[in-house]
C-alpha cells in the first residue's frame, strides 16, 4: 500500500499508483513499512503500525485490495515479521477484497475461528478522495 501521510506531506513509496489517506478518527497510522527485527531477504517490514485513541499499538499485515493471497498467509506473515516486537498482531484487509469475502464466508467455521481469533482484524473502507489519493476509514471487526 502507498500510504500518503497528510500531516507530513510526505508519500511513502511501494509499486501502487494510488495513495492512501488515513480519515479515521479512532485509529492512527504512526509507521508504514517498519523493518523486522530479524531480516529476512526477500521479506517485507511490518507494513502498518496503528495506534488507537487509548494508545494501544497494532502491528499490521495488510495487502492490496487486488490481492488473491488468503487471510492464513496474511497471519503467518504477520507474527513472522514481529518476532521480537511488543503490540497486538493484526490484520487489514480492503472493503470488497478477496479476504473480506472469505474472512465473511468461513467467520463461522470452528477451524477457521481458530486461526483468526489469533489476530485482531480491521478493514479499511474507502472514501471519497481526489488527485490520486484515496481517503479510508479504519474499522475494527
Amino acid at each position: 500500500m502507498r500510504y500518503y501521510d497528510n500531516k507530513s506531506d510526505k508519500c511513502i513509496v511501494c509499486p501502487l499508483a494510488l495513495k492512501y489517506n488515513n480519515v479515521s478518527t479512532n485509529y492512527s497510522i504512526v509507521e508504514a513499512e517498519s523493518p523486522t527485527e530479524y531480516v529476512i531477504k526477500t521479506c517485507g517490514g511490518i507494513d502498518l503500525i496503528i495506534t488507537d485513541s487509548k494508545n494501544k499499538t497494532y502491528l499490521t499485515e495488510v495487502k492490496p485490495k487486488n490481492s488473491k493471497e488468503t487471510i492464513v498467509r496474511m497471519i503467518a506473515e504477520i507474527y513472522t515479521y514481529t518476532i521480537g516486537f511488543e503490540g497486538e498482531k493484526e490484520i487489514a484487509f480492503f472493503e470488497g477484497s478477496q479476504q473480506e469475502k472469505d474472512y465473511k464466508k468461513y467467520y463461522n467455521n470452528k477451524y477457521f475461528r481458530k486461526i483468526i481469533d489469533k489476530v485482531t482484524v480491521f478493514k479499511f473502507v474507502e472514501k471519497e478522495g481526489a488527485n490520486g489519493i484515496v481517503n479510508f476509514e479504519i474499522v475494527k471487526l
